[in-house]
């Protein structure tokens, strides 16, 4: 994979992750993780709310409803004073209701999972958090997610989507799969950060219908951004055959663009395989010096380039030779 395509692939995963935690993630946190956490999940309205020593604040809360544990009737949190990244007791006022992930340290209670671990208490999240503290783990589990997918409001569908993709068993049924399927199309086409979380959990689906459908998806992409994020998803899906199709399906100069990015992202003996077989079926000038600028840099010899003409084959050998003259000089620096 190129430097430049390498670069595409992090900024693309990296705008749609934090597109969608922005919304849903006030922390690194989600909703199960918060509840495997913590020692107690309640619905509390703030009492009181001021200013204590030492530049602290202290927020007191009446617990209305327990969804989980063994919580007081009322509890205290404390942080430091003002408004800063981390914080999630400044912006309160007498009377909100929050849903709260507390964990005990000796008599005192506090937050779980950062200002995540406090949030307005909607009636979608609470009988979201409620539904997850029944079903912990396994199918049952992965199937409330996958169903929150389609949740109205984007908080619990973008958490849903990375909970998803945390999830250490990940065992999907045939309905789940088409329901990833779908809402990973989806995503894309909104060009959505719940496209990153969804595309993990499809990476490791190891299902070859919703690889075949990424593929064709990422071959016709004219976006390099989109391109990117498929790429990555579609190199660590655990499904033989991936570059072979992607070879076959290069039918034009854009597709053929797109399997020699794939195939340069493969490792060293693969990736030479995987672009002589490319170079087998191309006649597109474009894809045959992309394609012997990636031979040329893992060190195969000019004389093995026989199926690409020769001007292209010196082409992609001056390209070469000028990168490598640009990065001693960049390491320099």
């Amino acid at each position: 994979m190129t430097p430049a395509w390498r670069h595409r692939a992090r900024t693309a995963l990296l705008a749609l992750a934090l597109a969608g935690a922005g919304r849903s993630q006030d922390g690194a946190s989600t909703l199960a993780a918060n509840l495997e956490a913590a020692d107690a999940v309640v619905v509390a309205t703030v009492t009181e709310h001021e200013s204590a020593p030492q530049d602290m604040l202290r927020v007191r809360f009446v617990v209305a409803t327990s969804l989980t544990g063994a919580p007081p009737a009322a509890f205290t949190l404390t942080e430091p004073a003002g408004a800063c990244c981390g914080r999630s007791l400044f912006a309160l006022q007498q009377g909100d209701v929050r849903l709260a992930f507390l964990r005990r340290r000796g008599p005192a209670w506090h937050v779980a999972g950062g200002p995540r671990g406090l949030l307005p208490a909607t009636a979608e999240v609470v009988a979201h958090v409620r539904e997850l503290a029944v079903h912990r783990s396994g199918p049952a589990r992965t199937a409330l997610l996958v169903a929150a997918l389609d949740a109205p409001g984007p908080r619990i569908a973008d958490d849903a989507a990375l909970a998803l993709a945390a999830q250490p068993a990940l065992a999907l049924d045939p309905a789940a799969r088409a329901a990833i399927g779908s809402a990973l199309q989806r995503e894309l086409d909104r060009r959505s950060g719940r496209a990153a979380p969804l595309l993990e959990v499809a990476a490791r689906s190891a299902d070859a219908g919703l690889r075949d459908a990424l593929l064709e998806r990422y071959l016709a992409s004219p976006r390099d951004d989109e391109a990117a994020l498929l790429a990555n998803g579609l190199l660590r899906a655990p499904v033989a055959g991936t570059m072979d199709l992607a070879i076959a399906g290069a039918t034009d100069e854009r597709r053929g663009l797109r399997a020699a990015e794939l195939a340069s992202g493969l490792g060293s003996d693969e990736a030479v395989a995987a672009c002589f077989g490319l170079l087998a079926r191309t006649t597109a000038p474009r894809v045959q010096l992309r394609l012997c600028e990636e031979l040329l840099a893992r060190g195969v010899p000019a004389a093995q380039l026989q199926r690409a003409p020769r001007a292209v084959v010196d082409s992609a050998q001056k390209r070469v030779a000028a990168r490598r003259l640009v990065r001693p000089s960049l390491e320099a620096r």
